[in-house]
């Protein structure tokens, strides 16, 4: 898609410096093997997750320490006779069968509380353990996704809490993989085939932006005269749901950084409430935004304006053209 639309793409590179003109972003200094380089733009969107542009820029952030993890994969895995074990003992919470292409093997997610293992003890202690692991598996006999690491909460946007965070999750995966061969049935034969390039964090920098998605907002299921996007799900249900399993919008002004010119934000860097941002955050919606800022930054390049001066309606009116959905 890159490559049909004729942009540049610039791998392994990063963002270090911004170009400012009073309170126009004019563009962007990145580094990379090949050095330094200006990249001016009449409009930049921020969709880095820790709002390094915008930081950069100047814009006022908000720095939220969140708990990390790495997750992992382990192939040769008799799924079936993990789940009889976890069943026999109690340990099931969750299980999802469907037709994976095999005649034997048909689990395609796993819940279980290794909390209640004595045995498991040692590694509780070692990690921030929040319950039982997300298991996911699309092969046979392979558990292609665990996500059961974690940390205390990390600056993820300090070098120093960044590389301690990395060093311990690759040491709770070690620990995590060598307890299941060890204690777990169906396990014993399975190896560790992948880990996540690095850690994941799900919020570092909050962008201060025009309008601030309150979980109120979110739960009432309000809606926006600017609204660029409708979302509908919560990742903390069922304590936080949206009233009568409607949809929220996500309005213009929340991707609008405040202080600086030419800019847009999406992503998980924006909503500085914990509960509202457990919604935002969510890939789906990160999704919806992206379009609703890619859109509007085109549109201030063929009208000549700043987002800030941007005609939302024409904004809704181009989005509901190209398919997105933004109906009662």
């Amino acid at each position: 898609m890159f490559k049909e639309a004729g942009i540049r793409l610039l791998l392994h590179s990063l963002v270090v410096d911004v170009v400012l003109e009073g309170d126009s972003l004019k563009g962007i200094i990145g580094e990379s093997k090949s050095g330094r380089e200006a990249i001016f733009a009449k409009t930049t969107i921020d969709t880095t997750g820790d709002a390094d542009v915008a930081f950069r820029s100047g814009v006022k952030c908000h720095v939220m320490k969140r708990a990390a993890s790495t997750p992992f994969g382990m192939t040769n895995v008799d799924l079936k006779k993990a789940v009889e074990f976890f069943k026999d003992n109690n340990l099931l919470t969750e299980l999802a069968q469907a037709d994976k292409g095999s005649d034997h093997d048909d689990i395609v997610r796993i819940g279980f509380d290794l909390s209640k293992l004595d045995a498991f003890d040692e590694i509780v202690k070692k990690i921030n353990f929040w319950g039982g692991p997300l298991t996911i598996s699309c092969h046979e006999n392979d558990l292609g996704f665990i996500n059961i690491t974690n940390t205390k909460p990390v600056n993820a946007v300090d070098v120093d809490e960044l590389t301690k965070a990395e060093m311990d999750l690759r040491g709770q995966v070690a620990d995590v993989a060598g307890f299941l061969k060890k204690y777990i049935p169906g396990f014993e034969k399975a190896y560790l085939n992948w880990t996540s390039s690095q850690f994941g964090a799900r919020r570092s920098r909050i962008v201060e932006c025009e309008y601030d998605l309150s979980v109120e907002d979110i739960i009432e299921g309000q809606r926006f005269y600017d609204e660029v996007a409708l979302y509908g799900f919560h990742d903390m249900a069922p304590e936080v749901m949206i009233k009568n399993g409607s949809a929220y919008g996500i309005p213009y002004r929340s991707l609008l950084p405040k202080g600086v010119n030419n800019l847009l934000v999406a992503g998980r860097l924006i909503t500085t409430a914990h509960k509202a941002h457990q919604s935002t955050r969510n890939v789906a919606s990160c999704m919806a935004q992206g379009q609703a800022v890619g859109t509007a930054a085109a549109l201030c390049c063929k009208y000549g304006v700043v987002p800030r001066k941007l005609d939302t309606n024409i904004l809704r009116e181009t989005l509901i053209e190209d398919g997105v959905y933004l109906g009662d």
